[in-house]
């Protein structure tokens, strides 16, 4: 078979992924459902980072002689995985912004700390208050980054900064708010609005959103021993959340003093920083609520066919 009629697995996959967003941004798919179709985009990336890329990275560390006879240049694949990705992040912010703009015409909104009433920060400092700030956790520079979690930098002067893990157990990323219509805004937000009560002694300059994804590749080494291959498996799925870092998704507002910051406490190159927007784990659009009366806004449910030999009734 010609070289020519081959594609490679792993960037071909992103046009996969990015059909999923053409989903999203089709006029023909109802409006909640795009936001479905935004969180599977958001999700796939994710895991592509952590196992596709991952692997690419170890491959690219192997040694020359081996990297040859694999004739696989992980280099220039890389390099093309990370522009092509970007462009799609790209449009993957435009979609986004296409979406909540036409949920608005249907009393739909999602606001941010820079578009919240007054009204809406005394409700939001309530809840903080009595429900988020305790779930939170701070730690210094340095401090040791769970996989596909959500952190907020905070910065301070003398180029210091905190961290603020965002509670997302048993915390909804999405908070209904006082308003007319459906008013809603990310539980990222309420830290933010609140982080001088988070943080006292600190004078804050900035919050900046950030996620780490790490290494999920499982490693079984072919050792032939005695060891169960179940065992050696959720011995490796348990390595998946301490693995290498693979990628930093960081607002792209971040001041370039605190982006060298995370690079050289995390040990990260910049083929590890991927710029992004305010918001990250946009896969939590999955669990967006749907609020009365928008069922026009969905798919509208469909009957189960029967099958003829699987079927009980």
């Amino acid at each position: 078979m010609k070289k020519d009629n081959l594609k490679h697995r792993d960037i071909n996959w992103l046009y996969f992924n990015e059909r999923v967003l053409l989903e999203a941004k089709s006029g023909d798919t109802p409006l909640l459902e795009r936001l479905k179709f935004l969180a599977i985009f958001s999700s796939n990336l994710d895991e592509y980072f952590k196992v596709r890329v991952s692997q690419l990275r170890q491959i690219k560390n192997l040694d020359k002689k081996f990297r040859k006879k694999l004739m696989f240049k992980a280099n220039s694949t890389l390099q093309h995985i990370l522009q092509t990705v970007n462009e799609q992040q790209v449009q993957f912010g435009k979609v986004i912004a296409s979406t909540l703009a036409q949920l608005e015409e249907h009393d739909i909104f999602i606001k941010n700390s820079k578009n919240i009433s007054e009204n809406q920060k005394q409700f939001l400092e309530e809840l903080f208050l009595n429900d988020i700030k305790d779930a939170c956790e701070i730690h210094e520079e340095n401090a040791f980054l769970t996989d596909g979690a959500l952190y907020l930098v905070v910065a301070h002067p003398g180029d210091e900064y905190s961290l603020v893990k965002i509670p997302t157990d048993g915390q909804e990323r999405f908070i209904p708010i006082p308003g007319d219509g459906h008013q809603f805004c990310y539980i990222d937000d309420a830290i933010r609005l609140n982080i001088e009560k988070l943080l006292p002694s600190k004078v804050v300059l900035g919050c900046y959103s950030i996620k780490l994804s790490r290494d999920a590749e499982l490693y079984l080494d072919d050792d032939y021993s005695d060891v169960e291959l179940v065992e050696k498996i959720y011995n490796s799925l348990d390595k998946r959340l301490s693995g290498q870092a693979t990628r930093l998704l960081y607002d792209e507002s971040m001041p370039n003093w605190l982006i060298d910051s995370l690079k050289r406490d995390f040990k990260l190159g910049d083929v590890d920083l991927s710029p992004g927007g305010t918001y990250h784990n946009l896969s939590d659009f999955f669990s967006f609520p749907a609020p009365d009366g928008t069922a026009h806004l969905q798919y509208q449910g469909k009957p189960a066919l029967p099958h003829p030999e699987l079927s009980f009734s």
